[in-house]
């Protein structure tokens, strides 16, 4: 059995939805011819029963259009259903059911007969692909007279004459590119006088500034010259496939007649297309040549070089006008003067009551030093006070004068270490020294870490007046001068331009991330919102007035100077 396996997936299907269902066969051929053979059987795995298979013979030999059924012994029932495409009968489906109740078998009957459509659809898919195979064996066939042409021009006239017969159309041209202007190489039918001959070549020359397959017809409003050739050959439609080698097209091939080519046979001369190109290009070496760009130009309508001219004079226009030239640099919100706040005593931090970004008041507590080792001294000298003023009033209330004036030693030495002691306390506590900003100083994870004398734990800036820093690109902080001015735009406040003039350069750069950076400040005009330290944005200067192609290329300049120094 030569199985089909589409056919046997589809009577896999019929026999597990349609019921009491045993076996099933399916035969296909011809009704009068010995090609008859079956392509499937239900199970998959057995063979085709010998009495199902001659039920099914039979029911194809009768030319039967409709299904029939026969009771069999034991409850059973066979029923044949013809398959029918174009009014032919093309083979027979017989299955043998478990049942022969009326219902049953009309049902399967029915469902059968009804199936028959799924046998149309693949008959037509695989006429189709037979369809499509013969076209592309015609193409090849065409493809290998291409190869066995002369080099001469008359060579090419197989080729053309081999597409026309394939192709449902009139008239076949094909169209060398690679000169000045198009060369017709061969056409299917010789053209009448040699005004068509100019017609023709003229409707090549329109479409070949396009690269993509075109399909048009007469009443196209879109390419004159070919409606113009049309008329004059009666024809209503062409295709015009270029032909690419290299990415340069080397000829073009069309494709006129009164029908409209379906999309299948296009890929298909497209495929041809690819394939063909080179060998043009190979077949004619020399008598090709690259096209100028003289040459090219003269192919362009008079219109299109107007826009050409008129497009590339407004592009010099732009390049040469002289705009104002802005630097970019990042901005930051800053304080016009800040304070340092310090530690007056060695110890360790205790407590942290402000963060960057808080306000603070004159006098306002910022952190609390540890006051426990100071306060244990503190009681010490204070009992030692005592015992020496006791000491001080045994000896006055005795009279012994040297024991007085030890005393009064004493007791001046425990007064002294007191006040000092007060005075650190006093001191533990670390209060603002302006009303102001707090720009830096995050505390909270050093609570219990040891503080030296003299370290800044705070950088405090005041509310008013603000001013703006700007980190400046090494490369062009030789274009910044005090005095000039730009605008910044704060992210936070994004719809607010504000206007600025720089007021200092800074001598000394700044590393970061592998660039360097000078910071220049730059004062404030029309702030109209309210401005807080560390606002960030993007502010640029003016540095006066460049064309468009030195803004454009003055970085590329920077580098080649710094480069051809180094050779």
């Amino acid at each position: 059995m030569n199985r089909d396996n589409t056919t046997q997936g589809w009577l896999q299907i019929q026999c597990r939805q349609l019921p009491d269902v045993v076996e099933g066969v399916v035969i296909l051929g011809h009704a009068d011819g010995q090609e008859v053979e079956p392509v499937a059987c239900w199970p998959e795995h057995q063979q085709p029963n010998t009495q199902l298979l001659d039920k099914a013979y039979a029911h194809l030999n009768a030319s039967q259009t409709r299904p029939q059924f026969h009771l069999l012994a034991e409850g059973q029932a066979t029923v044949c259903s013809p398959i029918i495409i174009d009014q032919r009968c093309y083979g027979s489906v017989c299955l043998r059911l478990h049942s022969h109740r009326p219902q049953t078998i009309q049902f399967v009957s029915t469902q059968l007969f009804n199936a028959n459509d799924w046998f149309h659809w693949l008959a037509g898919e695989r006429q189709q692909s037979r369809q499509k195979d013969t076209l592309l064996q015609g193409l090849l066939e065409s493809l290998a007279y291409a190869l066995n042409t002369s080099d001469d021009q008359a060579g090419w006239q197989p080729l053309v004459n081999s597409i026309a017969q394939r192709i449902d159309c009139n008239t076949v041209q094909l169209v060398l590119h690679s000169n000045a202007k198009p060369l017709l190489l061969a056409t299917s039918q010789s053209q009448s006088d040699s005004y068509a001959q100019q017609l023709l070549l003229a409707a090549h020359e329109e479409l070949a500034r396009h690269v993509a397959t075109i399909a048009t017809t007469s009443k196209s409003d879109e390419f004159v010259r070919h409606q113009t050739w049309l008329r004059h050959e009666n024809q209503t439609n062409v295709l015009h496939i270029p032909l690419f080698h290299q990415r340069e097209m080397v000829a073009s091939l069309a494709l006129s007649g009164t029908a409209e080519i379906p999309s299948e046979t296009v890929r298909s001369l497209e495929q041809l297309g690819l394939m063909l190109a080179p060998i043009i290009h190979l077949r004619l070496p020399t008598k090709t040549k690259r096209v100028t760009p003289v040459q090219y130009w003269h192919r362009f309508t008079l219109r299109s070089k107007w826009l050409a001219s008129a497009a590339l004079m407004s592009i010099l226009l732009l390049l040469f006008t002289p705009m104002t030239m802005y630097v970019d640099a990042d901005a930051t919100v800053v304080s016009e003067h800040q304070r340092q706040v310090s530690v007056s005593a060695d110890g360790f931090l205790q407590a942290a009551h402000v963060r960057p970004g808080d306000q603070v008041m004159l006098g306002q507590l910022l952190a609390t030093l540890d006051t426990s080792d100071l306060l244990l001294e503190r009681n010490k000298w204070q009992a030692k006070h005592r015992q020496y003023m006791k000491a001080y009033d045994k000896a006055l209330a005795q009279g012994k004068r040297d024991e007085i004036n030890i005393a009064k030693a004493q007791l001046a030495q425990a007064q002294a270490q007191l006040n000092q002691l007060a005075f650190q306390l006093e001191r533990s506590e670390i209060r603002s020294p302006i009303t102001g900003v707090v720009l830096s100083g995050e505390l909270n994870t050093r609570l219990g870490a040891p503080v030296s004398r003299g370290e800044a734990l705070y950088v405090i800036g005041p509310i008013e007046p603000l001013q703006l820093q700007l980190r400046v690109d090494e490369k062009d902080i030789a274009l910044i001068d005090v005095g000039q001015h730009g605008d910044v735009l704060l992210t936070s406040i994004p719809g607010t331009v504000m206007n600025l003039s720089v007021s200092q350069l800074s001598p000394v750069a700044v590393v970061e991330g592998g660039r360097s950076f000078y910071p220049v400040e730059a004062a404030l005009a029309n702030v109209d919102q309210v401005l807080t330290v560390g606002m960030t944005g993007v502010g640029r200067v003016a540095v006066g007035q460049k064309p468009l192609w030195w803004r454009l290329s003055h970085r590329f300049f920077q580098w080649f100077s710094v480069w051809w120094w180094q050779l």
